[in-house]
């Protein structure tokens, strides 16, 4: 191989080497707008937390690649800039339903799957009613799987749902790889920071969702 033709190699191995990383941390920064806007809702000292939250995930992110995690296969027409970090997530879907209350609450579920693929059904106060589907990008599939991982989601209790039935209730349901569910419910916001963090990550994504046209 021939001087120029080895420099020519190097020259693009390291353009998509740096293209990966800017996909990469777009993806991330997409995810933790979900945690940052719900900050500016919320009273300073409840802002606090949760902007250490976010900073705390942002930094984690540069140390991802110091360890030497489980590789999971993705299928060959999958495998783009961000084939890695999808091999090293562990989920393979991650669902969320909210299931309303008296009042007038969001019911709705999204289920997100590791292909990108999306489906959403829409069933009162919200503006898309019925099913829905379309896609995001792996690298966001991935970064949400960072995210979870983050937030310790495995550590988190089954039910956080306590013994009031009129209060806006949220279940998440995380599918690995392998088969296994983890499925964590709450009613009127009971649980911990970390559980509401997630669903305000999930419901950001549905902004970077690209639908498919209604037949």
């Amino acid at each position: 191989m021939s001087l120029s033709n080895r420099r020519q190699r190097l020259i693009s191995s390291r353009f998509s080497a740096t293209h990966r990383r800017v996909e990469i941390l777009r993806a991330k920064a997409a995810l933790l707008c979900g945690l940052a806007q719900g900050a500016f809702s919320l009273p300073r000292w409840q802002a606090l937390p949760l902007q250490i939250l976010v900073c705390v995930v942002m930094a984690a992110t540069f140390f991802t690649g110091c360890r030497q995690p489980e590789v999971y296969p993705v299928p060959a027409q999958q495998r783009w800039g961000v084939s890695s970090d999808l091999e090293r997530s562990r989920y393979a879907a991650v669902e969320m339903k909210r299931e309303g209350c008296f009042g007038r609450c969001p019911a709705y579920g999204v289920l997100y799957r590791r292909d990108g693929s999306v489906v959403y059904r829409g069933e009162k106060d919200v503006d898309r009613i019925g099913e829905h589907r379309g896609t995001i990008s792996l690298a966001e599939f991935a970064s949400l799987g960072q995210i979870l991982d983050h937030t310790a989601f495995e550590r988190l209790d089954a039910d956080y749902s306590g013994a009031s039935r009129d209060l806006e209730v949220v279940s998440i349901t995380v599918s690995y790889v392998g088969g296994a569910t983890k499925t964590v419910r709450e009613a009127g916001r009971r649980g911990p920071l970390d559980l509401w963090s997630i669903q305000r990550v999930l419901d950001g994504l549905l902004v970077h969702v690209q639908w498919e046209a209604q037949q």
